[in-house]
C-alpha cells in the first residue's frame, strides 16, 4: 500500500498478491488527504477492506513509512486528524491475522507508481490480474523476478 500527495491532489494505491508474488488485485483512487501520512493511512484502510471483501484473512502488509508501523503498534501517538482512521485500521486488523513490515520505497515500486498515478482519478478503481495498467504490470513482473528497481526521481 502507498499514498502520495502533490501540491494539489493526493492518491492511494496498492497491490494484493498471493504468497508467490502473483498479483491478485491492484487498486488506485483519489484521497482528500492533506498530508502524505493521511494518504498512506487511507490506502492501508482501503487495502484491508479490499482483502476482507476477497476473503483474505492472513495478511503480510508492507508500507514504506515507518511511522505507520509505529502508529499501528502503539509506539507513537497520532493527532486527531489521524486518530479515527487509525482506530478503523486497528479494528480491521484485530479481526484477522497480520504482519506489518517496513519496505523501502524502491521495494514498493508498484504501489508507489499506483499512488502517484491515481492522484488524477475521481473514484477508486480496482483491477484484477487480467487488466492491470501496463506500467504496474511491468513493475510487478520485475519485482516477482527479483530484479532491482532503481528510482531515478
Amino acid at each position: 500500500m502507498d499514498g502520495a500527495k502533490n501540491t494539489t491532489k493526493a492518491g492511494c494505491g496498492g497491490t494484493i498478491r498471493d504468497y508467490k508474488g502473483v498479483v491478485i488485485k491492484v487498486f488506485v483512487g483519489p484521497s482528500n488527504a492533506t498530508t502524505v501520512i493521511q494518504a498512506e493511512l487511507e490506502s492501508l484502510l482501503f487495502g484491508i477492506h479490499l482483502c476482507n471483501s476477497l476473503g483474505i484473512t492472513n495478511l503480510w502488509v508492507e508500507v514504506d513509512v515507518m511511522l505507520i508501523i509505529h502508529y499501528i503498534n502503539g509506539q507513537s501517538s497520532a493527532n486527531l486528524v489521524k486518530f479515527y482512521r487509525l482506530r478503523d485500521i486497528k479494528h480491521c486488523l484485530s479481526l484477522i491475522s497480520f504482519k506489518i513490515l517496513h519496505i523501502l520505497r524502491e521495494g514498493n515500486a508498484v504501489a508507489d507508481f499506483l499512488a502517484k498515478w491515481d492522484c488524477n482519478l475521481d473514484n477508486f478503481v480496482e483491477y484484477d490480474k487480467h487488466n492491470i495498467p501496463k506500467e504496474a504490470k511491468g513493475l510487478a513482473r520485475l519485482d516477482r523476478m527479483g530484479l532491482p528497481y532503481i528510482r531515478l526521481h
